[in-house]
């Protein structure tokens, strides 16, 4: 049985992606990896993205790809709600922080979910409209052309 990594990190891959690994470096000045990434941005473009967007391929951690999505994704005057459960979202208050990003933290245990109560209070919302926010967050997520394109994408 092959072992399984369980913390926050360096992640298990799929055989398919282990595979990937062996094939040998890849130079990023080759036309190889350019049209390599090329494919790569249309995919995710088209997976994740309005037309008017564009993706930036960027390398890293995954502490990293929070960083650019708390630094990038927030639009102007807007305040970044951080569910603050442990060590991410202390490390997601920071970034904002640095950032000069206008934020709101809701602290709880990290055994706990998110209190939908408390979220409207902060933002003086009606339970009920928190619960709306979130179903309609997890039916865009959830939608079969959504899913498709995942799976269409997670397969190339």
């Amino acid at each position: 049985m092959q072992p399984i990594l369980l913390n926050p990190g360096p992640v298990n891959v799929s055989p398919r992606v282990q595979q990937a690994l062996l094939r040998g470096d890849l130079c990023h000045r080759e036309a190889e990896f350019s049209d390599l990434l090329d494919a790569l941005r249309t995919k995710l473009l088209s997976a994740f993205a309005p037309q008017d967007y564009t993706s930036v391929v960027l390398g890293g951690s995954g502490t990293s790809a929070v960083e650019a999505m708390v630094s990038s994704a927030l639009p102007q005057g807007k305040k970044l709600l951080v569910i603050n459960n442990g060590v991410y979202g202390e490390r997601m208050l920071r970034m904002a922080t640095a950032h000069r990003i206008p934020s709101v933290e809701l602290r709880s245990d990290w055994t706990e979910p998110p209190d939908l109560d408390q979220i409207g209070a902060r933002f003086d919302l009606t339970r009920e409209r928190v619960r709306q926010i979130k179903e309609k967050a997890l039916h865009r997520l959830r939608h079969p052309s959504r899913c498709d394109q995942l799976r269409t994408y997670s397969r190339a």
